[in-house]
């Protein structure tokens, strides 16, 4: 989910803690999804709403209706519309934004790239082909998660399967069964049939994006560039790693659901 050369985008930090950006609009939604430096919702009348930096029209909301919506690390985001159809907007320098033909269960985008689990189970990923990211494996499938440049699926038998890049993590996955992946720009972490989190991956520099991954139970996990957040299964949040731009500063309170971007 990465743009070389564009503000906000991995390796590069926000440009300002001060800066102004639109805020999102006072309304009630059902599921959010947060890339580089930008956000996108879907309301309760399944319309979408994206907010914060648009240098790519990454927040031109589509019109019509939605049931899922993924922002990427990069500046582009694709959503599942209630016919069961893929749209995608933003930045489209490597074909991104292709909105794939057929019917689809759930969508991820990452930098270059973005991949989709069709209604038969099967993956398809189109975009960057750097190192292998769309390199679709076979089998079927039931949830998948894309990074900068790695993907990692769980096949409906919940084993976890990664490709992609093998510096992060694109080349192994973690044994057992899972119920939950989520892929960081350069690392991915998973919740185990038993509730329990593993991450892997990472370059040497974000190491700390791994560390200390929480002890406990969790019922839900998203990934950042530097830092990781969970929902444990008592509706609080934890988040650990890098805390420049207070990612990891979780609310009080208890929780459904969360989304990690690149800085929040």
């Amino acid at each position: 989910m990465v743009v070389a050369g564009c503000s906000g985008g991995i390796g590069n930090a926000p440009a300002s803690s001060t800066e102004e950006v639109p805020r999102r609009p006072a309304r009630t939604y059902r599921a959010l999804t947060a890339g580089t430096r930008y956000s996108c919702a879907i309301a309760t009348d399944n319309t979408i709403t994206c907010w914060g930096l648009n240098d790519y029209g990454q927040t031109d909301s589509p019109g019509g209706t939605y049931r899922a919506v993924t922002a990427g690390f990069g500046s582009h985001s694709c959503a599942i519309a209630t016919d069961d159809t893929i749209t995608c907007w933003g930045l489209n320098g490597s074909g991104q934004t292709d909105s794939p033909a057929g019917t689809y269960k759930t969508v991820t985008v990452g930098g270059h790239h973005g991949c989709a689990i069709a209604t038969d189970d099967t993956i398809t990923c189109r975009g960057g082909v750097l190192s292998g990211q769309v390199d679709s494996p076979g089998g079927t499938y039931k949830s998948i998660t894309a990074g900068v440049e790695h993907n990692c699926a769980i096949a409906t038998d919940d084993t976890i399967t990664c490709w992609g890049n093998r510096n992060t993590g694109g080349d192994h996955a973690p044994a057992g069964t899972h119920k939950a992946v989520t892929a960081g720009s350069h690392h991915t972490c998973a919740i185990a049939t038993d509730d329990t989190i593993t991450c892997w991956g990472g370059l040497p520099e974000r190491a700390h994006a791994l560390s200390g991954s929480p002890d406990g139970t969790y019922k839900a996990v998203t990934a950042g560039v530097n830092h990781s957040c969970a929902v444990a299964t008592d509706d609080t949040i934890t988040c650990w790693g890098d805390a420049t731009w207070g990612e990891t500063a979780a609310p009080a309170g208890r929780y459904m659901t969360l989304s990690s971007g690149a800085f929040h």
